[in-house]
């Protein structure tokens, strides 16, 4: 009997340290500075709280839950939208993981197909899913208008997608960085490649010369660059 209540306490804290992180990593995310924004580009929890379900199990979802209603809450929003923001980020997580694990992914990214299993099954399924509950929720809730639903749907599904993609490859992979660190070549790479996203990601947020290389391209992005 000991036995067990000691596993519930450890399970309840457990839930409640994760459901804290995940509003606090949120609130993070909502005070940057976004101009004419009403999907974040980058939604860096949905990667958070995925890779957490992937690594220490599917059974921390109501940390998900909780932790996206109390923002919800504490935004002043109304208690319905708040339980649907929880549902939505909740089906995110665990909808990805559950692919995932279906279909006997490598945390660890070891080969090309765990690579193509987190892109599709991690990122991009679940994230149609995600995005079709967000964008019901604002029209809904009267915050657009039902002829933007097709944009609100594609924002907040690259917003899912991109946080997915960048945030869980590094934390799935987090333990192997020593080894990185002792490999000379390994480290070469690494910092090349790291050096390169740096580079690509200045040039299409900040370059004052991507509009004179691409003018195209960036007025025609279904989201703001």
């Amino acid at each position: 009997m000991a036995l067990k209540q000691t596993r519930l306490w450890r399970y309840l804290a457990a839930i409640a340290a994760f459901s804290l992180t995940y509003f606090g990593i949120t609130r993070l995310v909502f005070l940057i500075p976004l101009k004419q924004v009403e999907i974040w580009p980058l939604w860096i929890p949905a990667g958070f709280a995925q890779a957490i379900l992937l690594l220490y199990g599917r059974r921390l979802f109501p940390g998900v839950a909780i932790g996206s209603f109390l923002l919800s809450s504490v935004s002043g929003g109304a208690v319905w939208l708040a339980a649907v923001s929880a549902f939505d980020d909740t089906l995110q997580a665990w909808l990805g993981v559950t692919l995932l694990q279906r279909s006997k992914f490598n945390t660890q990214l070891e080969s090309q197909r765990d690579v193509l299993g987190l892109v599709t099954l991690g990122a991009i399924a679940p994230a149609c899913f995600s995005a079709t509950a967000g964008a019901l929720k604002v029209c809904l809730g009267q915050a657009v208008s039902w002829a933007n639903f097709g944009s609100i749907w594609f924002d907040w599904w690259i917003g899912n997608v991109t946080g997915v993609l960048t945030l869980m490859p590094f934390l799935l992979t987090f333990g192997r960085w020593r080894a990185i660190a002792d490999s000379p070549r390994k480290l070469l790479e690494a910092g090349t490649w790291f050096s390169l996203l740096l580079l690509i990601s200045w040039f299409v947020f900040y370059s004052p010369l991507r509009l004179q290389i691409a003018p195209i391209l960036w007025n025609t992005c279904p989201f703001r660059l």
